[in-house]
C-alpha cells in the first residue's frame, strides 16, 4: 500500500488522529492595504510531518480594505484531515489613495479639473454635463479623483422627454471590476458587474426614473458590499468582497439629449466610518440645521419669543429662517428678527401648547429637515383678564367716517388699541384681538338698539370687527353716537370699552333710505 501525499488529506483510512499544533510565531501577522496577499503570523507542526505552516489558511475570506489591526481565524489540517485553530491579528498597512474632501462638480464654471474624455466628446453647458456631437459605443468620462475602494459616486440626471437605451449610466471601477448603475426603459434601475467580460445584474429594481425631472443615481462602495442609490435612499445591496482601489470613476451618456447636472464622489480616511455605517455623503453641501430652540412655558397674554440661533450651518450660512405655527390658536410671529420671532400669548381659560416648526435655509439654497418647539400657555384667570380690560382706555380706529345705512349690507371696520399691551393678547400692530382674551361677545349699541358678534350683525375676525350699523334701529335720521361693548367669558355686564367721549369715537352718520 502507497502512503499518501504530504500535501494531500487521507480520511477514511486508518491513520495518526494526533491533531497538529498551531501557535504565533515571531513574525506578526500582515496585510497590505487593498491587496490580497496575507500572511498570518502563525506557525503550525505535525507530529509525523513536521513544520506544515505552509497548510495554514484562513476560516473565511480576509478583507484588507482598512488600515489597522483586526482579529482572524485560522485553520491547519493534517494529511489524515486532523485540524487546529488559532486566531490571529492581522496588521493591516499602506496608505490610502484618498482625497481629502469630496470632489464635487456642478458645471456652473465649465467642467473641473479631473474630468478627463476616454470615449466621446462631451462639455459643460449651461451648468449641465452634455454629450456632444454623434457619440460612439460605450462614450465615457472620468473624474479622476483619488478614491480607496470605500467610495460614493453620484450625479444628477435628467432625460429631458428622450428615452435611450442603456440610459444614463454611473461607472464605478475598482482594481478588479467595473460596475454600471443605469436602466432600460421597462425594465427599472440595476446595478451590473462586468467580470471577465461578461456583464451580470447584482441588483435589480422596479424603479422607472421620470422622463422630464431630476433624479440622482449613485453607487456606493463598503466594506464589502456594494449598493445601487436612487434619490438619496439605498434601494438595493449585495455582497462585494472584492472591491479593491481604483480610481477611475465616472458617468456615460448615450444621447445628446440627456444631461449630467452634477457629479459627486467621496472617500477619504476621515469618511471611511461614516460610508461603512451607510450614512448617505453630501452632495457638495453640508445641510443646515434647524434648532428651534427648547420647549417654554409662559402666562397667557404675555410676550415670548422663539429662539432659533443654536441652528447651525457648518459649511455656508443660514439666510433664511421660516417658522409655521401647526398647533394651538393662531398667533402673529414678529419676525423683525428672523431667528427670534415674537408673539402674544393667547388667552383662554384652558391651557393649551402651541407648536412651531423651523426650516432653516442656507446661502446654497439647501432646506434643513425640521426643528420643533412647543409653547405651554397657562390658562387664564378670568377675573384677571377682566380687571385688565375695566382698566384700561382704549382707542377706536376706523377706516374714515362711519356710516350707517339702515337695512343695507355695508360693514364698518373697526378695531380697538388699549394704552397698555400688559396681559391682553394683541396683533403686531397691538390692536386686541378680539376673537381671543376669552371674549365672548361683542355688542354695539345705539339710539336704544344693540347688534351682536353672537349673529351676523357683526363678524369678528381676528382684532377687527366688521359691524353692520345698518341692523340698529335707531329713531331718526341724522348724526348719532355709538358704544362698545364687549363680555368677557363668564361676566354678564359686561365693559364699555368705547363710547362718546372716548379716543376715536365719533358720530355714525345714519341714514333711512
Amino acid at each position: 500500500m502507497s502512503l499518501p501525499l504530504a500535501n494531500t488529506v487521507q480520511t477514511g483510512i486508518r491513520g495518526d488522529s494526533t491533531p497538529p499544533v498551531i501557535s504565533s510565531s515571531s513574525v506578526d501577522g500582515y496585510a497590505p492595504l487593498d491587496k490580497i496577499t496575507l500572511i498570518s503570523g502563525l506557525t503550525a507542526t505535525d507530529n509525523e510531518l513536521g513544520n506544515i505552516t505552509s497548510y495554514i489558511s484562513p476560516v473565511e475570506d480576509f478583507y484588507a480594505g482598512f488600515i489597522g489591526s483586526f482579529e482572524h481565524d485560522f485553520v491547519v489540517l493534517d494529511r489524515w484531515g486532523n485540524s487546529a485553530t488559532a486566531t490571529a491579528t492581522i496588521n493591516v498597512e499602506g496608505d490610502y489613495y484618498l482625497q481629502e474632501t469630496p470632489y464635487y462638480d456642478d458645471f456652473s464654471e465649465g467642467l473641473g479639473e479631473h474630468w478627463i474624455k476616454e470615449n466621446g466628446d462631451f462639455d459643460a453647458v449651461n451648468g449641465a454635463l452634455v454629450a456632444i456631437g454623434t457619440q460612439p459605443a460605450s462614450p465615457r468620462w472620468n473624474a479622476l479623483v483619488e478614491a480607496d475602494s470605500n467610495a460614493h459616486v453620484q450625479a444628477v440626471f435628467n432625460l429631458n422627454g428622450v428615452t435611450q437605451v442603456g440610459g444614463p449610466i454611473i461607472r464605478y471601477v475598482d482594481s478588479n471590476n467595473f460596475f454600471y448603475a443605469n436602466f432600460n426603459i421597462g425594465e427599472g434601475l440595476k446595478l451590473v458587474k462586468r467580470v471577465a467580460g461578461a456583464y451580470y445584474d447584482v441588483i435589480t429594481t422596479d424603479i422607472e426614473v421620470p422622463l422630464n425631472e431630476d433624479f440622482t443615481i449613485g453607487v456606493r462602495a463598503y466594506i464589502d458590499a456594494i449598493a445601487l442609490i436612487y434619490n438619496g435612499q439605498i434601494v438595493g445591496e449585495a455582497t462585494d468582497r472584492d472591491n479593491l482601489y481604483g480610481n477611475k470613476h465616472g458617468v456615460l451618456l448615450n444621447t445628446t439629449s440627456h444631461e449630467i447636472k452634477s457629479y459627486w464622489m467621496a472617500a477619504s480616511d476621515i469618511n471611511i466610518n461614516l460610508l461603512s455605517e451607510g450614512v448617505m455623503f453630501p452632495n457638495g453641501n453640508q445641510q443646515p440645521t434647524a434648532n428651534a430652540g427648547p420647549d417654554q412655558s409662559v402666562a397667557a397674554g404675555v410676550e415670548f419669543t422663539l429662539d432659533g440661533t443654536g441652528s447651525e450651518d457648518t459649511d455656508g450660512t443660514i439666510v433664511e429662517w421660516r417658522w409655521t405655527q401647526t398647533a394651538g390658536d393662531s398667533v402673529v410671529l414678529d419676525i423683525s428678527t428672523p431667528s427670534q420671532p415674537k408673539a402674544i400669548s393667547p388667552s383662554r381659560t384652558s391651557a393649551q401648547t402651541l407648536t412651531f416648526q423651523l426650516i432653516t435655509v442656507d446661502d446654497q439654497g439647501q432646506e434643513s429637515a425640521p426643528g420643533i418647539v412647543n409653547v405651554n400657555v397657562a390658562a387664564v384667570v378670568l377675573s384677571e383678564i377682566l380687571k385688565v380690560i375695566e382698566r384700561l382706555d382704549f382707542d377706536l380706529e376706523t377706516n374714515g367716517d362711519i356710516n350707517a345705512y339702515f337695512g343695507r349690507a355695508n360693514r364698518e371696520v373697526m378695531k380697538l388699541k388699549p394704552s397698555e399691551p400688559t396681559g391682553l393678547a394683541l396683533d403686531s400692530d397691538g390692536f386686541m384681538m378680539l376673537d381671543n382674551n376669552t371674549i365672548e361677545e361683542v355688542k354695539v349699541i345705539a339710539g336704544g338698539s344693540s347688534i351682536s358678534s353672537k349673529t351676523d350683525s357683526i363678524n369678528i375676525e381676528g382684532s377687527e370687527m366688521l359691524v353692520r350699523l345698518g341692523d340698529l334701529e335707531a329713531s331718526k335720521n341724522g348724526s348719532i353716537y355709538f358704544s362698545i361693548v364687549v363680555f368677557v367669558e363668564g361676566d354678564t355686564k359686561g365693559v364699555v370699552v368705547s363710547s362718546k367721549g372716548s379716543s376715536g369715537n365719533k358720530p355714525m352718520s345714519y341714514v333711512t333710505l
